[in-house]
C-alpha cells in the first residue's frame, strides 16, 4: 500500500509507483549504475544480460526475408539495449567483447536485405549463443 487514494494514483495496484513511469505500472525503473538508462535497457548482472540475450536470439532465429520488416525495429532497439550493457563493469572483457561483437552482428542483420538475411543471420546467432554461454 503506498497511502496514495486510488482515484490519484496511477499505478493503484503498484504499491512502488503513483504513475506508470516508461515501462507502465508493475516494472521497476531502478537504474543500478546511475547512467541514466534504465536496467530493463541496461543490464546490470550475468542473469540480465543472459535474458536479453535470450530474447535477441528467440528474434534472430525468427528473422526470414518475408517477415523481416516486422522484426527490424526490435532487433534495431534490442541491439541498442546490448550496446547499454558495454558499459557495466559487471561483466567480464570476454563478456564485453563479445557484446561489441553480438551489437555490431544483430544491428548489420537488422539492416540487411533480400539474400543478405541469409548470410547475416548465422553469424548473429552464433555470437548471441556464445554471449548466453559466457553470461549463464
Amino acid at each position: 500500500m503506498d497511502h496514495i487514494p486510488d482515484c490519484q494514483d496511477g499505478c493503484p495496484q503498484d504499491p512502488n509507483k503513483t504513475t506508470p513511469g516508461m515501462r507502465g505500472c508493475g516494472f521497476s525503473e531502478a537504474d543500478s549504475d546511475g547512467d541514466g538508462i534504465p536496467d530493463y535497457h541496461d543490464p546490470v548482472t550475468p542473469q540480465g544480460l543472459a535474458a536479453l540475450t535470450r530474447e535477441v536470439l528467440a528474434i534472430a532465429k525468427s528473422v526470414t526475408v518475408r517477415d523481416r520488416a516486422g522484426l527490424t525495429a526490435q532487433l534495431q532497439t534490442l541491439a541498442g539495449y546490448l550496446a547499454n550493457a558495454r558499459d557495466n563493469s559487471a561483466f567480464t572483457a570476454k563478456q564485453n567483447a563479445l557484446l561489441a561483437a553480438a551489437t555490431d552482428a544483430v544491428r548489420r542483420l537488422a539492416g540487411a536485405n533480400g539474400s543478405a538475411v541469409a548470410r547475416r543471420k548465422p553469424k548473429a546467432i552464433r555470437l548471441m549463443k556464445k554471449l548466453l554461454r559466457v553470461s549463464e
